[in-house]
């Protein structure tokens, strides 16, 4: 509940802090910050209306499309509150001391870079979590190695996350990726899945096709606790 309450408080705050450190000084004009206000909005709600209409904040079930178009929104957020943070770290001191960086805080150009910079993040973050699996190659260096391990592989996967935004389709590619590799070990280390076993049970059952000499194994993250931790252990 804690955890649920944390961003449905967090994220209105978030957008206030926009509204009134980044858009009431730059734009005077009522339709400019109606405008930025519906792209920052949008994002800061989208955690608390999941709650009631997608069954539960941390694992909503809502349709793919829905989810990552709300993922995009808050990331919009996000991405332009953190941009805001930098700009006021440098503008604030800059103020106190009486320099020229001061007037960056009522800078239209300034506020809408941020805004437009935070809208490209959030996009090429979404496109990266979606549609980009990356491989990423690390040799380990172990002193006093027994030689029979010598080049042994460890493929390990983490956050899976399975929800209604990531579905089976995208764990079949997964799979078909981390048994290309041939490893001789899989490790799985947390937060396989976010929703209960009757909904996503199907999502993640392709995971039974990984397959390594050693073994696949798993430990648990954290969102197994939030939405029935025992029910998925004894999945």
């Amino acid at each position: 509940m804690f955890f649920s309450m944390r961003f449905a408080v967090i994220y209105p705050l978030i957008a206030l802090f926009i509204f009134f450190r980044l858009i009431w000084p730059a734009f005077k004009e009522k339709r400019s910050r109606a405008i930025l206000c519906a792209l920052v909005i949008p994002g800061a709600l989208f955690p608390a209306v999941v709650r009631f209409v997608g069954g539960s904040m941390v694992a909503p079930d809502l349709p793919h499309a829905v989810m990552i178009a709300g993922g995009v929104l808050q990331n919009i957020t996000f991405c332009v509150f953190v941009l805001t943070l930098f700009r006021e770290a440098v503008s604030v001191p800059a103020r106190i001391f009486g320099l020229p960086l001061g007037a960056l805080g009522k800078s239209r150009m300034l506020a809408c870079a941020i805004v437009a910079l935070g809208t490209v993040a959030a996009l090429y973050g979404a496109r990266q979590a979606v549609d980009v699996l990356v491989v990423k190659k690390v040799d380990v260096e172990v002193d006093a190695l027994d030689p029979r391990l010598e080049g042994l592989t460890i493929a390990q996967i983490s956050d899976l996350h399975v929800s209604s935004a990531f579905r089976k389709e995208r764990m079949e590619r997964i799979v078909r990726e981390v048994n290309a590799q041939n490893p001789d070990m899989i490790a799985i280390t947390g937060d396989f899945v976010d929703g209960e076993v009757k909904d996503r049970a199907g999502d993640l059952a392709p995971l039974k096709d990984l397959r390594a000499p050693l073994g696949v194994w798993g430990c648990e993250g954290n969102h197994e606790h939030y939405v029935d931790y025992d029910g998925w252990r004894r999945f």
